[in-house]
C-alpha cells in the first residue's frame, strides 16, 4: 500500500498508466481501504476513490485538506497523534 500510495500522490501520466496496466484494481482498492489521512492527500485520496467507483461524487470526505503534509514533517520521535495534536492547537 505505501508505494501505491505514493504513485497515487506523485506519479506522472505515463507512470500511472503504466501502474494501472501492471497493478489488479483490487490492490489499488486495497490501497485505499488501508489509507488514513496522512497516507495520501485529501484530494488524491477523493480522486482514486472516485475513479475506483469507491465513493460517491457527493459524498463527505472528512479528511484535514493538509493531513499529508503534516505527516511528513520530519518531527524526530513523534508519533502521528502526536503531531496531530501539536497541530490543532496552533
Amino acid at each position: 500500500s505505501q508505494f501505491l500510495w505514493s504513485v497515487m500522490d506523485n506519479a506522472r501520466p505515463d507512470d500511472l498508466r503504466l501502474m494501472l496496466r501492471e497493478v489488479p484494481e483490487e490492490r489499488w482498492c486495497q490501497a485505499l481501504a488501508d489509507a488514513t489521512p496522512g497516507h495520501l492527500s485529501k484530494g488524491s485520496y477523493l480522486y482514486w476513490s472516485l475513479a475506483f467507483d469507491r465513493m460517491d461524487l457527493d459524498a463527505p470526505c472528512d479528511w484535514p485538506d493538509d493531513a499529508h503534509v503534516r505527516d511528513c514533517r520530519p518531527l524526530a520521535n513523534e508519533s502521528r497523534e502526536r503531531l496531530y495534536a501539536r497541530h490543532a492547537r496552533l
